[in-house]
């Protein structure tokens, strides 16, 4: 009877102790997947808020670089000698050279009111840069290969006015190539993660 009684006892403590030990095993399961979910939701969140402030600090950085060198484009375009008419081809392409050499470009050109580049002939007067600059307007193209270096580069042109006039009589377009390196240096500069990488679009996607 007493050994009857030993096993009743047992079967009831290991009825009782089985259901215990797995509740808190579920328990402890729950709670370590809860934790590491809000833990990796933490994290994703910190890192969504970082790269988007890293990427608002480098599309600002990259518009100022833009910014600067347009403004020097549209300067360089209301030089007398790229609107004086008694400016030879000559002293224009020298002006031209001159400029490229000193700001590090790739190469630069002048257009005529027909968008004709004054030293070659081509025509540029479909491109949609000098459509930008008969409407009074600096452009920055997206990159591309230059067919002459194999560079990427971006062509930045502005127009020249009549007798250096801003808003007047658009005469011609005053073009420069800048390399894409220039603005790469700011990518670079851009450390995500280890695994992470950043780079710019353009309006296209």
């Amino acid at each position: 009877a007493a050994i009857e009684k030993k096993k009743k006892s047992n079967t009831l403590r290991m009825t009782i102790t089985v259901p215990i030990i797995i509740f808190i095993s579920i328990s402890i399961v729950v709670v370590a997947a809860v934790g590491a979910y809000l833990s990796y939701q933490s994290t994703i969140d910190c890192l969504k808020e970082t790269m988007t402030a890293t990427a608002g600090i480098a599309a600002e950085d990259v518009t100022n670089k833009l910014s600067r060198v347009s403004g020097l484009i549209s300067e360089i375009a209301g030089n007398s000698i790229a609107y004086n008419p008694e400016s030879t081809i000559e002293e224009k392409e020298a002006f031209v050279a001159k400029k490229v050499d000193a700001y590090g470009l790739v190469g630069g050109y002048i257009l005529d009111a027909a968008g004709k580049d004054i030293q070659t002939g081509e025509d540029y007067s479909t491109s949609d840069y000098f459509s930008a600059n008969k409407a009074g307007q600096t452009f920055i193209s997206p990159p591309f290969v230059d067919e002459k270096s194999g560079e990427l580069v971006m062509t930045i042109s502005s127009p020249i006015w009549e007798n250096g006039e801003k808003d007047t009589t658009v005469i011609g377009a005053f073009c420069m190539k800048m390399p894409q390196a220039l603005i790469n240096a700011v990518i670079e500069n851009i450390n995500v993660s280890e695994n992470g990488s950043a780079y710019i679009i353009d309006k296209t996607g």
